[in-house]
């Protein structure tokens, strides 16, 4: 059967993006460190999903997008700890 890919709903995408409760390590890593980000997962067991891409723009402009490349309009933009 088809599987549910939560990108594919804005409602969940939104919220995961912007709730609480984020328990998982969000990094970088340049494009050709894949193979070796891929072999270090299977070696450990830990699940590493590339979520994204990084574009050149001003400092804090973040800017997300869906699959098909459309500008999400967020309600929030993650916990305000102020």
């Amino acid at each position: 059967g088809a599987r549910s890919v939560i990108g594919d709903d804005p409602v969940r995408f939104g919220m995961a993006l912007t709730g609480g409760d984020d328990y998982e390590l969000l990094f970088t890593a340049a494009e050709d460190a894949a193979p070796a980000l891929a072999a270090l997962s299977a070696e450990t067991g830990v699940p590493v999903t590339a979520i994204g891409h990084l574009v050149e723009g001003a400092a804090g402009d973040v800017t997300v997008t869906d699959p098909q490349g459309r500008v999400l309009d967020l309600p929030t933009r993650g916990w305000d700890h102020f």
